[in-house]
């Protein structure tokens, strides 16, 4: 007999929790663009309602970096990029296929 000790699903659930701000696609054709764009270490994240989130999660936060440095990196990277500053916020938000 076989004992499973780890969560079991037949379903998929994808959620993530980024630290970043909405943007319209011609401000992810400036991201894009950008020629020090990967050094930023940016993505962009689909909310359920189409809304799309430039920033980075907060499972990339460094072991030794507090919430502030990890905001103000993630600000100062969006200024750089769009030559003004970015209101930014955390962004949940999951999906679930069953």
């Amino acid at each position: 007999m076989k004992v499973r000790r780890g969560f079991v699903s037949n379903s998929s659930t994808t959620s993530f929790c980024v630290y970043g701000t909405p943007v319209t696609d011609g401000e992810a054709d400036i991201f894009y663009s950008h020629p020090d764009r990967k050094s930023f270490g940016l993505s962009k994240k689909y909310m359920q309602d189409g809304l799309m989130i430039l920033g980075r999660s907060w499972d990339q936060i460094k072991d030794d970096q507090a919430g502030k440095q990890f905001k103000e990196e993630i600000e100062e990277a969006l200024q750089t990029i769009f030559g003004r500053p970015m209101d930014c916020d955390t962004w949940e938000d999951g999906y679930y296929d069953g």
